[in-house]
């Protein structure tokens, strides 16, 4: 039952009172409480309505970590994304090709994933735009910049320290930079399998962005078995190139709405860079086109990618 269902608060009620079995169902089968028959109805009422509090108060920790914490983490990458669109385009592409491999691999409980995934952009909001912009396009790097660009998983870990429960998303995201071999994806090292998806989807979409195609980035991760776990990879090869899910369009930016993709970047008339090319449309982007638009400094009109219903 245990492994069937590990989230159950399991009672025994039995008839055998050995201790040696008492023990066993409280070690090995994690039982909440041991019931001998027989058993007043009072004293089972209790005991079950003190099971049910304890499933409550579990739940409830689940949920604060896993659903007001990550709700929490993705407001603050939202922020960031108005501060530095060039890196936080990458990031909610990482993040959803990530998830896709996972889901793909039938990896379970996925918000470690999706976190570290969110949150691996975060260094990145010390390193200068320009610098960025000069990493994502392949362009020819000073020594000084490339040390930036190697060092923002750091930041975004020691960022991450200060944060209760984060221990497991800050390893993921310190193991991205990592290599791995699938022999210990056989030993299930999870934090390090995930941190090597995160870099494997990384350089895939790195790749993609400088201009190779969906099949050449592929071979390139193919060619580096050192480096890349067959496992995740072959899962990637297998994910259908989802750009062709998308119909150009050009709109007002009153039109714009979360899930479509800036075909082309936008600046003010300043040249000031308010989106990346690449750059998912989010409430916080549409609010803050909208605001620039107030004060005529943006164009009225967008390419972009408009995701295709199925079916």
């Amino acid at each position: 039952m245990k492994d069937i269902a590990p989230s159950v608060v399991r009672v025994m009620l039995t008839g055998y009172a050995d201790q040696d079995i008492a023990m066993d169902a409280v070690n090995e089968g994690a039982i909440f409480r041991f019931l001998t028959k027989p058993c007043e109805p009072e004293k089972m009422l209790r005991v079950l309505l003190t099971a049910i509090e304890q499933h409550r108060l579990m739940h409830a920790e689940k949920e604060l970590l896993e659903k007001t914490l990550t709700g929490s983490l993705r407001v603050l990458t939202e922020v960031l994304e108005l501060t530095n669109p060039v890196a936080f385009a990458h990031a909610r592409r990482i993040q959803n090709l990530a998830v896709s491999v996972a889901r793909a691999l039938g990896i379970e409980n996925l918000w470690e994933l999706e976190t570290a995934a969110m949150l691996l952009q975060v260094g990145c909001v010390s390193v200068p735009e320009g610098v960025l912009k000069k990493h994502y396009c392949g362009d020819i790097m000073e020594v000084a910049e490339q040390e930036m660009v190697a060092h923002h998983t750091d930041l975004a870990q020691r960022l991450l320290r200060q944060i209760p429960r984060m221990e497991t998303i800050g390893a993921i995201i310190g193991e991205s930079g990592g290599s791995i071999n699938d022999r210990r994806v056989a030993h299930r090292d999870r934090v390090a399998f995930l941190g090597n998806l995160l870099r494997t989807v990384t350089d895939y979409d790195l790749w993609v962005s400088r201009g190779l195609s969906h099949q050449e980035a592929l071979e390139r991760l193919q060619a580096k078995g050192d480096v890349y776990s067959e496992t995740i990879v072959g899962a990637l090869v297998e994910l259908e190139d989802t750009r062709g899910h998308f119909e150009e369009r050009e709109l007002d930016l009153l039109q714009l709405s979360p899930g479509m993709i800036f075909a082309d970047e936008l600046r003010t008339e300043d040249g000031c860079l308010l989106v990346p090319k690449g750059l998912e449309v989010t409430e916080a982007v549409c609010h803050r086109l909208a605001n620039f638009r107030k004060q005529s400094r943006v164009e009225e009109r967008v390419r972009v990618l408009v995701p295709l219903v199925k079916g």
